[in-house]
């Protein structure tokens, strides 16, 4: 019976979608249509909620980093060379990370992806970040910060920090780099292996795998437009960044940094507050309490002292005679250094500006190709003789002394030589003249001859016939 009353009437004369309005059976139809459309509608709700429940649960899993799972995510053809190098077959007999972290210090030879003048053959430092990640070590990615921070080597850093951009995903980069910026340790590229970076730091490299798209000429994992634009918020103050951490880090020496009036730069904006704390062991970052209650941690570049701070600080220094005269100096080099910046206590440009700034410039890197780049013109053979050795080569031309291709004697080629090479050219310039002299002979004298003989002889024929 229950079934008989959930059961949706149908019409047996007209197809359910084309009702007829003018017949009762269709119409009866669609009112039970309707109620039970009705019906299953009124316990949605709860359905939407209970549905809502995993799709949280979901979006939250997105923050956890588990990187038991993790990919390398560079492109099919790239894999495929690594997997088929026979460096990186050798590689896979390397079982712990401090083995492998004792290769990449020996055989790393150059930071590009691919051997010097080849685009098919991975190099060693490829090969090497590729075993990386497949050591089972490298899923707790805090194996992998503990070696960017205690390898007494820049390329085993670096090695570190590009298996990062290619693992941890776009949105946790910033956090897992951001300190990482500021680092001063000497780079040092092979000139043959440069491809035309210019990283002097390790700052410098962690700042070109976050703002660009392809390291060389090797396309990086794609980050997001949400993403890309808060990093590019954050790099492009970058430089003065760097400034006032340096500033940053000579003035909080002589200062005691608890309860340090200071100014953070949150969300755009400054804020007063006081410094608690350093926070890690490169003490580049420290906690503040704002006065509205909050707690950051951010770096010393994103910090200012406060003015009142500043004066109250400077006030104590000395007092009496030998305070003025320490008063004195110090207004003096004020007056001498009055061009420079106080990095600790000056806020810097509008970030707006050097955010336009800063997409301009990577926008025009992007294009393939702008500007005037043109390859250069080959040698020719009679440039390369003349290029390796100008004193002895005889040009094909001729010594005319009008061939652009010839380089002038050097100083110190002795009057002999040269008095041999004026003898030498004369006999060729004389046995040519000789050759030419023969041929005009043997063949346009002969040709006039008979041509001569040929006109008197038709003149004969016409003065003696009839």
């Amino acid at each position: 019976a229950g079934g008989g009353e959930e059961a949706v009437p149908r019409c047996h004369l007209h197809p359910p979608k084309k009702p007829n309005a003018k017949c009762k059976f269709c119409q009866r139809a669609l009112a039970a249509t309707a109620a039970a459309t009705q019906k299953s509608a009124s316990p949605a709700p709860a359905r939407s909620e209970s549905q809502a429940q995993p799709e949280a649960k979901a979006k939250a899993n997105e923050d956890v980093e588990d990187y038991s799972r993790r990919s390398f995510n560079c492109s099919p053809m790239l894999k495929d060379q690594i997997l088929g190098s026979h460096y990186f077959k050798n590689l896979l007999n390397l079982t712990a990370l401090d083995d492998l972290v004792s290769e990449i210090g020996r055989f790393a030879d150059t930071f590009d992806v691919y051997n010097a003048g080849s685009t098919v053959s991975p190099s060693c430092f490829i090969c090497q970040v590729y075993r990386l990640f497949t050591l089972p070590q490298a899923e707790d990615i805090e194996e992998v910060l503990a070696l960017v921070e205690t390898a007494e080597t820049p390329v085993v850093r670096c090695a570190g920090f590009l298996y990062m951009r290619f693992v941890v995903p776009p949105a946790h980069l910033w956090e897992k780099m951001e300190e990482y910026l500021f680092d001063d340790m000497a780079l040092q590229i092979p000139a043959d292996h440069s491809g035309g970076k210019t990283w002097n730091t390790i700052g410098e490299y962690v700042e070109g795998l976050l703002s660009s798209d392809r390291y060389y000429n090797t396309p990086l994992p794609r980050i997001p437009v949400k993403v890309r634009q808060a990093l590019e918020r954050e790099l492009a103050p970058l430089p003065q960044y760097r400034k006032r951490m340096e500033a940053n880090q000579k003035t909080f020496r002589t200062k005691r940094i608890a309860n340090l009036p200071v100014e953070v730069r949150v969300e755009g904006s400054w804020v007063p507050g006081l410094a608690r704390d350093y926070i890690g062991r490169a003490r580049r970052k420290i906690a503040v309490k704002l006065e509205d209650g909050r707690s950051v941690t951010t770096h010393l570049g994103k910090v200012v002292l406060r003015e009142d701070g500043a004066e109250s600080a400077s006030g104590g220094e000395s007092s009496g005679e030998e305070g003025g005269k320490k008063r004195g100096k110090r207004s003096r080099s004020r007056r001498r250094g009055a061009s420079e910046r106080d990095w600790s206590r000056w806020k810097g440009k509008d970030e707006t500006e050097m955010v336009e700034e800063f997409r301009e410039r990577h926008r025009e890197e992007a294009v393939c190709g702008y500007g005037k780049a043109y390859a250069r013109r080959p040698f020719t053979v009679e440039e390369e003789l003349w290029r390796r050795e100008p004193e002895t080569r005889v040009s094909m031309l001729g010594d005319d002394g009008t061939s652009q291709h010839r380089r002038p004697s050097s100083d110190g080629l002795s009057q002999e030589v040269s008095a041999a090479l004026q003898r030498r050219t004369r006999e060729e310039q004389a046995a040519y003249a000789q050759r030419m002299k023969e041929i005009y002979e043997k063949y346009g004298s002969a040709s006039k001859s008979s041509a001569s003989s040929a006109a008197g002889g038709g003149l004969a024929k016409e003065i003696d016939g009839p």
